[in-house]
């Protein structure tokens, strides 16, 4: 579906870059071929949940082995051997790097932010850019795990944060791309289409920048 969806855009490997909100794996059945997207330089991502279960399960963790499977991770099984596998094992410890936060810009001037579910926020306030640049702590679990503002009623909540950049996160699906407190949330449910071979069921949402701005949101379906 990415590669379908990159060739339709015309992405040119040499000169474009590809930021991915995290969980190259365990939402379809190409999991390994997605993790091996690490390799390219042309592809960069931020940490998702899916990633940190992967990375728990080899260490070891029975709770995230058990949490894992039953999210996805079952084309891991079996494959707990890095010297039968140097590919595969060469991704994962490229996927133990990923950052939980990448900003593209600052210094003063334009950026934006790419995290896989959403920064802290508080009842009426969030993150701003300058905290973050100045390397502010963040609970690496909320910045994976929490749906505190895609789940909680969208009615009244601004698009905007007052100084917090465009935010691209995912993590929590839904139809249509939302955005609130500057966050834009890119997840309308591909896997489910993965899954289910419905085309109705989900699609992959990629935004388009240039020149500092977003031009363009683009959605493919399977």
């Amino acid at each position: 579906m990415l590669e379908r969806a990159l060739d339709a855009l015309g992405f040119d490997p040499v000169n474009d870059r590809v930021l991915s909100v995290g969980d190259l794996i365990d939402r379809g059945p190409e999991s390994a071929d997605c993790l091996a997207l690490l390799e390219a330089p042309w592809f960069h991502a931020v940490m998702g949940n899916h990633e940190d279960m992967m990375l728990r399960r080899l260490a070891g963790d029975p709770g995230a082995a058990a949490l894992h499977l039953e999210n996805g991770g079952e084309w891991l099984h079996g494959r707990r051997h890095p010297e039968e596998e140097p590919r595969l094992a060469a991704n994962v410890e490229a996927a133990a790097k990923l950052p939980h936060l990448i900003t593209v810009g600052g210094g003063n001037g334009e950026c934006y932010h790419v995290v896989h579910a959403e920064l802290p926020t508080g009842a009426a306030t969030v993150v701003t850019d300058s905290e973050l640049e100045a390397g502010i702590d963040m609970d690496p679990a909320h910045l994976l795990w929490t749906r505190k503002l895609m789940l909680g009623g969208g009615e009244g909540v601004p698009e905007r944060a007052p100084g917090l950049s465009t935010t691209y996160c995912g993590h929590t699906p839904h139809p249509q791309v939302r955005r609130r407190r500057s966050h834009v949330c890119l997840d309308t449910g591909a896997v489910f289409a993965c899954l289910t071979g419905d085309e109705t069921a989900g699609a992959l949402t990629m935004v388009e920048r240039q020149y500092g701005r977003e031009m363009a949101l683009h959605r493919f379906a399977p």
